[in-house]
C-alpha cells in the first residue's frame, strides 16, 4: 500500500522508466522506443539510467515518509490509548 502511494507520486516518464527497466527488465534501447512510441521525447541511454536511478531514490524518500509517519501515527495511538 504504502510503496504504491510512493510509486503514484512520480512523475509519468519516472513510472515508465522504472515499469520498463525494473519489472520487465528491458534494455535501454528497448526503453528508449517504447517511450517515443508514447510519446516522450528520445533520450540516451545515460540520461535514461541517470532518470532511472533518481526516480528509484525518490521512491525510496517517498515511501520512507510514509512508513514514518505510520510509525508515528501507530505510537499516537498506543499513547492515547495508554491514558485513557
Amino acid at each position: 500500500l504504502y510503496m504504491r502511494k510512493a510509486f503514484a507520486q512520480l512523475s509519468e516518464l519516472e513510472q515508465a522508466i522504472l515499469q520498463l527497466k525494473v519489472v520487465k527488465g528491458l534494455r535501454w534501447q528497448a526503453i528508449q522506443k517504447a517511450l517515443v512510441k508514447a510519446g516522450h521525447p528520445w533520450m540516451t541511454p545515460n540520461l535514461l539510467s541517470q532518470k532511472k536511478r533518481r526516480a528509484l531514490k525518490k521512491l525510496e524518500k517517498s515511501y520512507k515518509k510514509a512508513m514514518a509517519k505510520k510509525t508515528v501515527s501507530k505510537k499516537t495511538t498506543r499513547l492515547t490509548t495508554m491514558t485513557d
